[in-house]
């Protein structure tokens, strides 16, 4: 389980989250809604550890990771996909995929995560900045899914994407939940995920986490 108790974090001398709780379930998808600024990606900054807790908890299968820097996060499972995708533009799409590697793979790709994603076999050759939007968020989820993460967050996963492509992600996101046993959290503004849940038929959202306060 993965599990936030009591978080609180911010910027400066403005708190910007106060005392969050939330738990998600092995295979559980999960949506963080809210308009512009309200702190979405605050949060998951946190979460990574890339923001410092002012306070609270926040556990993995069990283990708190509270006071771990973000490299011995994702060690203990955490990933993250961060709004604009922030691949590396200059390097292939398979240097990019090695950096989300272990050491101890020697720099080889799982075969599992070219088979979700086969674009990106296809052009495993290609500067990432050569590819499209839609291919770029597949990079950088395949990059995020090379850590093998028991939690995966997704900071506006369809922004800027084409409908056809969108179908796509849903469905792999669909076929990661059911083959690694993660726990997804996806950020996205309260009208979009509407319209997005229902047209591209996403994995049921279990519950809208809305206790704690913002400004």
């Amino acid at each position: 389980m993965f599990a936030i108790n009591q978080l609180a974090c911010g910027y400066g001398q403005s708190q910007i989250l106060h005392d969050l709780d939330l738990k998600v379930e092995k295979q559980e998808i999960v949506a963080v809604m809210g308009r512009n600024g309200m702190g979405k990606t605050t949060l998951f900054k946190s979460l990574m550890g890339i923001l410092p807790q002012w306070g609270g908890q926040v556990t993995v299968a069990g283990v708190d990771i509270s006071a771990m820097e973000t490299h011995a996060r994702v060690e203990h499972g955490m990933a993250y996909v961060p709004q604009g995708r922030m691949i590396f533009p200059a390097m292939t799409v398979l240097e990019n995929i090695q950096t989300g590697l272990p050491a101890s793979a020697k720099g080889k790709v799982p075969d599992d995560l070219y088979a979700l994603f086969p674009v990106l076999f296809d052009m495993r050759g290609r500067r990432g900045g050569n590819l499209s939007g839609g291919q770029q968020q597949q990079l950088a989820i395949a990059r995020a899914l090379a850590t093998k993460p028991k939690v995966l967050l997704l900071d506006e996963p369809t922004e800027g994407i084409q409908p056809s492509i969108i179908k796509d992600i849903a469905r792999t996101l669909k076929e990661i939940r059911s083959l690694h046993d993660l726990k997804h959290r996806y950020r996205g503004p309260a009208r979009c995920l509407s319209h997005k849940a229902q047209g591209i038929r996403l994995p049921a959202i279990s519950h809208i986490p809305q206790k704690g306060d913002t400004p």
